[in-house]
């Protein structure tokens, strides 16, 4: 390690209260023994740590020693001001803090704390010393002087035998003389000026050395990954636009209905913390979940927030910042800019990034072999580098300083075999994490339909992206027309009022609920008025202006496009339609086509023509090489394959294609189509299409939706086609045709008499029925009857209307259904007991994700499952053995007085957990000796549990639960 005198500028304030008050503890761990006694979160009665002996310290020059017992208090200042301002701030907490114990111990003899509530206080100690990150100016007169002076005046007349500080420039010395404290906080105390001061931080050379090719790395990388090319969202055009000059944080949810945020921003503060994942039951551990799951629909722009998290990580490294340099001097200064006022902060805790684009992965690896995910990036690293980085040398980064992998597009690696072995690699890094003590942190997005609880394993906060707001819609509309038209303000003008004008129409402003379809609707404006009235309509609009904005051009190629469209639109189809058949091959695992494929089918399109072979032949190159390089629906992928960037325009064609030919078959093709959940979007699209242009199949259409057979014990439980028909009814597909709408909007409203196995599911139906009944008051009303007379029926019926009137009284977001269904509250909790509304409760908010079927196994069956008689129980030796644990369970009386009752923890409820003294594992082993008949109990036991424990595997349990009673048996129980 390279040697340096005089104090480094560690950048203490990043750390945040609980991290520094963790960096006091593990310094006096180091400073003063193994005996120091610390305590962990929660109330501690004003003390982080006590010692109990002779405790023997330097202050600032003199030896000081202390006897009997020690207290230590950590005082975090969050935002530095000046000097003077600093110190008034640390004498008012320290004040505080002795007038509150004197207070509450006014006639003993020596001061005490307590270990339970903070305001007792009640234990005995001789000593305190503070621990602070404020600065204290050892100059005469100075600051420390004046606290030295203020702390003897404090303890005059008190029976405090010794008080103390140690203050920033003491905490630095520490530091520097403790190389694995600085290397466990490296990311949050790193001081500025990162790439030349480095060695401050990390232990060894060679490490140094590793981390300034991955800032290199992080700086070479922030030009080319943070630019959207517009061309994805299909402006060849204009080519790339900075994520910083368009991108927007968009608005989270809460799966488990606690709130909301914005994603980027709750990425970065989850970050901010420090999430040491070891074996030892002794080490710290995160409280909470550790990792991010972010839900999105097709075209909600998941992509692009994985790339703004990205870029706020890389500005991070890339240009570490002194609070004195002005930002106009920096090299980055329009991205720091850009997070300032959109109020993102940069991440505190400096995490190494790498964002992992996992449909590429997937295509990169394959049978026999599964490239590791550390192997893989460092070789990616080495890719942009002058030096290569091997795996070790990357790993011994990690060890050293905190990283976070965003895994981006889960549901785009197509095939199941793939996406297993990438979310096996995925919970491999978590083993791998756990088993070297690295503080690493995981992000991942997907479409819910491409998410079958395969990171299970991992403790994930989930959060879905909500629909843009018709403000933010238009707002994100101006500023990308400005962006590309701000040459012509004019022009850009009529854009903006053409936008303003179709935001205004009913159907249309429905369509600005994602950034993609924003973007589409922008380029739209710029070429028509026209404005489209339902999904299809768009996508279809979308398509065809941009076919005719570069067959209008001058040129052969333009040329070229007009006078073979039919061919080039059947290449286009056939290419989507081939994709999405090979995404059922196990043995494919990314989305794209071969480039020979492509032209054989180009080819053989020309020979069906009546082309003759050596004209189709060279006529069949002209047209793909004008397909990849004018129209830019289809881009390379690969050395050899091309694909579609945009699924949702992959999804749009593909419809097209199965809306064409011979009706019967296309009505076949909607029947087929309808079960499959990677098919649905396809399918509504379709749909869509009939609408526009196959009038004469309105009807069959309808029927098949509303004829959907269940395919699988998922669909029994929450029919497709229902969900269909009310994303048909919400996507204006039938707004000009009542018979019709009202065909599909009585069809959709059969999903509130099935339960719903997900709360995100939940959330989807609250959402989507909010919409789709405000296209008439009479919807309103019908879904508002429709919850009302559910919520009057047994629980188990009872559960979904439940959960979505729990699911609109959280919501911001007003609508006709919400106002409606004000004063259904009392309604539907008057017939019900406290334990009936305690497991709605849970079932129509956290649930049991780690295996979805969970809730609805329950709530299908609770019914005709009898309540408990003690008596009736196998396995009471077992439940005694926690009866005997006073405080520990109660025994709620069910039915009828002495007739029945169920056994809970004494704290059971919506959201509660186990008290600290019964241990998940006991709790497991009495849900296991239960009589088999008794399996919904076990099943609610697994819902409690995984409250308590999001990190414990219950899927053993609920698994062997199944085995004994397996659907087609429950429902002939029911």
């Amino acid at each position: 390690m390279v040697h340096t005198t005089g104090v480094a500028d560690y950048a203490l304030e990043r750390l945040g209260p609980r991290d520094f008050e963790h960096l006091t503890q593990a310094m006096l761990l180091a400073q003063v023994g193994p005996n120091v006694e610390v305590y962990g979160d929660g109330p501690d009665g004003g003390r982080d740590a006590t010692f109990h002996g002779e405790f023997v310290w330097d202050d600032d020059g003199q030896t000081r020693s202390w006897s009997e017992v020690t207290v230590f208090q950590a005082k975090f200042l969050q935002r530095p001001v000046s000097h003077q301002s600093d110190f008034r701030w640390l004498k008012k907490h320290i004040s505080n803090e002795i007038a509150a114990w004197e207070k509450t111990n006014r006639h003993d003899e020596s001061i005490v704390l307590s270990e339970a509530p903070v305001q007792n206080r009640r234990f005995k100690f001789q000593n305190i010393l503070f621990i602070t990150n404020v600065k204290l100016t050892p100059a005469t007169s100075g600051t420390l002087d004046r606290m030295t002076e203020f702390l003897s005046k404090l303890i005059e007349h008190k029976p405090i035998k010794s008080i103390g500080v140690w203050h920033y420039d003491k905490l630095c010395r520490i530091l520097d003389s403790s190389p694995a404290i600085r290397g466990a906080y490296a990311g949050l105390i790193t001081p500025g000026d990162l790439l030349a001061r480095l060695h401050l931080t990390l232990p060894e050379v060679r490490i140094v050395d590793v981390g300034l090719i991955l800032i290199q790395h992080a700086r070479n990388s922030l030009a080319e990954d943070q630019a959207i090319r517009l061309g994805e969202s299909g402006d060849p055009e204009h080519g790339r636009i900075l994520i910083h000059q368009i991108a927007i944080d968009l608005k989270v949810d809460f799966l488990n209905g606690h709130g909301s945020s914005e994603a980027a921003k709750l990425a970065i503060e989850t970050g901010n913390q420090r999430f040491i994942k070891r074996k030892d039951a002794a080490a710290e551990m995160p409280t909470g979940c550790t990792h991010l799951l972010i839900f999105g629909g097709p075209g909600q722009g998941k992509t692009t927030i994985s790339q703004l998290i990205t870029l706020a990580y890389r500005l991070s490294f890339a240009n570490d910042i002194e609070p004195s340099m002005r930002v106009e001097n920096s090299k980055f200064s329009k991205e720091i800019e850009f997070f300032r006022s959109e109020q993102i902060p940069l991440p505190t805790n400096r995490r190494w990034p790498f964002r992992v684009d996992l449909a590429k992965y997937a295509e990169t690896n394959g049978d026999p072999t599964w490239t590791h995910l550390i192997k893989w990036c460092a070789t990616l690293i080495s890719e942009r580098a002058i030096f290569d980085v091997t795996p070790t040398q990357l790993l011994s980064w990690l060890k050293h300083w905190p990283s976070v992998f965003i895994f981006d597009g889960l549901d785009e690696v197509v095939s199941s075999d793939a996406r297993e072995k990438v979310a096996t690699s995925i919970n491999q890094l978590e083993d791998d994490a756990r088993s070297h003590n690295l503080d690493l942190y995981i992000i991942v997005t997907s479409r819910p339909q491409g998410y079958n609880n395969e990171l299970s394993r991992l403790s994930m906060q989930q959060v879905t992206l909500c629909p843009l707001t018709k403000p933010v819609s238009i707002s994100y509309a101006r500023r990308l027309i400005y962006l590309r038209h701000g040459n012509d303000p004019v022009f850009a003008s009529e854009i903006l009022r053409r936008f303003h004008t179709a935001s205004e129409s009913k159907h249309t402003s429905r369509l600005l609920s994602t950034p993609l379809q924003t973007t589409i609707l922008t380029l739209i404006c710029e070429d028509s008025a026209r404005v489209p009235q339902s999904r299809w309509e768009l996508f279809n609009l979308f398509y065809e202006t941009l076919y005719k904005r570069e067959s209008n051009k001058t040129g052969s190629v333009g040329h070229l496009l007009g006078q073979y469209k039919h061919d080039i639109n059947y290449v286009h189809e056939a290419a989507a339609r081939w994709i999405e058949f090979a995404s059922n091959d196990s043995t494919r695992s990314v989305a794209s086509i071969p480039r020979t494929v492509i032209k054989s089918i180009t080819y053989d399109r020309l020979l069906s023509e009546g082309q003759p072979v050596h004209v189709a032949r060279d006529l069949a190159a002209e047209i793909v090489r004008a397909t990849l390089e004018r129209l830019v629906f289809l881009v390379p992928m690969a050395t050899d394959s091309v694909g579609f960037e945009l699924r949702s325009l992959r999804e749009y064609l593909v419809a097209r294609s199965i809306a064409s030919g011979d009706g019967d078959i296309i009505i076949r093709r909607i029947r087929l189509i309808c079960n499959h959940p990677d098919w649905q979007n396809i399918a509504l699209l379709a749909v869509g299409s009939i609408f526009s242009n196959r009038q004469e199949l309105r009807g069959p259409a309808i029927e098949a939706i509303r004829e959907t057979q269940a395919i699988s014990d998922v669909d029994l439980l929450s029919p497709a086609g229902s969900s269909i028909a009310l994303e048909l009814v919400a996507d204006n597909v039938a707004n000009n045709t009542p018979r019709y709408l009202d065909l599909l909007f009585d069809h959709a409203l059969q999903l509130l008499d099935h339960p719903v196995h997900h709360p995100q599911g939940l959330r989807w139906l609250t959402a989507t029925l909010a919409i789709a009944s405000s296209m008439d008051g009479k919807y309103v009303a019908l879904t508002k009857f429709r919850i009302q007379r559910n919520l009057g029926r047994s629980i188990e019926e009872a559960a979904t209307a439940w959960g979505v009137l729990a699911s609109l009284r959280s919501t911001n977001i007003p609508s006709p259904l919400r106002d409606a269904a004000i004063g259904l509250d009392e309604f539907a909790a008057r017939p019900r007991s406290r334990t009936e509304i305690n497991l709605l409760n849970i079932w129509s908010g956290e649930g049991v994700p780690k295996l979805p079927l969970a809730n609805t196994i329950v709530s299908r069956s609770l019914n005709p499952i009898r309540p408990l008689r003690l008596t009736e129980i196998s396995g009471t030796h077992e439940l005694q053995l926690l009866l005997d644990e006073p405080g520990s369970f109660k025994v709620l009386q069910v039915g009828e007085p002495d007739a029945s009752f169920l056994i809970l923890p004494t704290d059971w409820s919506a959201g509660a957990s186990f008290r600290a003294n019964v241990s998940s594992d006991q709790f497991r082993h009495v849900a296991l000796h239960l009589d088999s008949t008794l399996w919904c109990i076990r099943v609610a036991i697994a819902s409690v549990l995984y409250q308590r424990d999001t990190n414990f595997d219950v899927s053993v349990l609920l698994t062997e639960t199944y085995e004994e009673n397996p659907i087609h048996r429950i429902e002939g129980e029911t």
